[in-house]
């Protein structure tokens, strides 16, 4: 009979089994070993939070909310807390609550993108009274993250908090395009941009 020690290690060994699956995008095999760590393992809690993640994004099973807040919010994993405060910004299975989403995105002080999403609400008055200060801090903090890049783009073309800059805007928009070239929000900015300076209309169409 294997010691609690030896069990822990092996447990510990297929779990980092599942992960090195996960990287490699082999779903199917990561599943296998998940679904049988979360029942009764020291890695339960680990092996729920990535089970969460695959009912969430859809990898390998099938998207299931339902089964997605199921595991979020079985596992005691700190990151879980960003995709439960996404299922609630979204009204993903559990109805709508900004109010239960700002505080999950706010106990991960850590976490790019849970930050991202506070700063997000700020922009829009999600919850908390719109405050573009307060979003454009939030999103200058995060130099490694495209989507907060964007948003410090979008507020220098309109004018939010700071002042209108459209030689910045558009030398962060074209930083962007250098990662994805095939970004249409992007794309669209830059349009956008023309269409302000000389009247051009934007071929997607005038949305801000």
């Amino acid at each position: 009979m294997e010691s609690d020690v030896q069990q822990m290690d092996n447990d510990e060994k297929q779990y980092r089994l599942a992960e090195g699956y996960l990287m490699n995008g082999q779903y199917e095999n990561a599943y296998n070993i998940l679904i049988e760590l979360e029942k009764n393992s020291k890695w339960a809690m680990n092996a729920q939070y990535r089970l969460g993640q695959m009912y969430y994004y859809g990898s390998y099973v099938e998207k299931n909310y339902e089964k997605a807040f199921y595991y979020l919010n079985k596992t005691m994993h700190p990151e879980a807390h960003y995709l439960l405060g996404m299922m609630y910004f979204n009204g993903e299975y559990v109805k709508q609550d900004y109010k239960k989403a700002y505080a999950f995105f706010s106990e991960l002080e850590y976490n790019a993108n849970a930050q991202y999403m506070l700063g997000i609400m700020y922009y829009n008055g999600s919850y908390v009274e719109k405050d573009y200060k307060k979003a454009y801090e939030i999103f200058s903090q995060l130099e490694n993250n495209l989507n907060a890049k964007f948003m410090i783009g979008r507020m220098y073309t309109y004018g939010q908090y700071v002042d209108i800059n459209y030689s910045k805007a558009k030398e962060i928009f074209n930083s962007l395009l250098e990662k994805n070239n095939n970004s249409k929000p992007v794309r669209h900015m830059l349009e956008m941009i023309k269409y302000f300076e000389d009247g051009t209309i934007p071929s997607d169409g005038i949305y801000y």
